[in-house]
């Protein structure tokens, strides 16, 4: 199976190549150029990513696309490069909660927090329990908090995940 995946829903969006076959698969991720828009460059990147691998795009399979949260304009043209893309091929298509794809690679007891930059001082977040459903943890609830709100909603014993932590250590409570 050959699978190719769309990530846009920050400015560092990235493409990448999955390739499974009987026990064996092989990977390769390429981050978008963070000085051109998304628009510019993610069929460019995807045609360079797929002639690298040396497949054509008639032997997708699979396309996987990040529906969100995250930039609205990234987003529309992922979703929208996806979809065409798969129509064009026949390739299925699927859709992948941005929170939750991040919850599927941690591992927590209680709870984890699932975070995004949202802008203007605020972070789309999931909450997700350690007994949620399989759904729940694919599709988790999402909202748009302020910093200083979800931060008191923190206890102790809650795991976080997320590219904006490294910005968030110093106010993060212990524990």
């Amino acid at each position: 199976m050959r699978i190719l995946s769309l990530e846009s829903t920050r400015v560092a969006g990235s493409v990448a190549t999955l390739h499974v076959t009987t026990g064996e698969s092989a990977a390769e991720n390429v981050p978008l150029p963070e000085d051109a828009r998304t628009a510019e460059s993610l069929i460019p990147t995807i045609g360079r990513l797929l002639e690298d691998r040396q497949w054509k795009i008639q032997e997708i399979d699979l396309i996987c696309v990040a529906t969100g949260p995250g930039s609205f304009t990234g987003l529309r043209i992922g979703v929208a490069a996806a979809k065409t893309l798969a129509y064009a091929t026949g390739a299925s298509l699927v859709g992948v909660h941005t929170l939750g794809a991040m919850a599927s690679a941690a591992t927590w007891d209680e709870r984890l927090w699932t975070v995004l930059d949202a802008g203007r001082g605020q972070l789309f977040v999931a909450a997700i329990h350690a007994d949620s459903t399989s759904n729940e943890l694919h599709a988790p609830a999402t909202s748009i908090m302020n910093i200083g709100d979800w931060l008191e909603q923190l206890q102790p014993g809650d795991a976080v995940c997320g590219p904006p932590i490294a910005n968030l250590k110093p106010p993060l409570p212990g524990g």
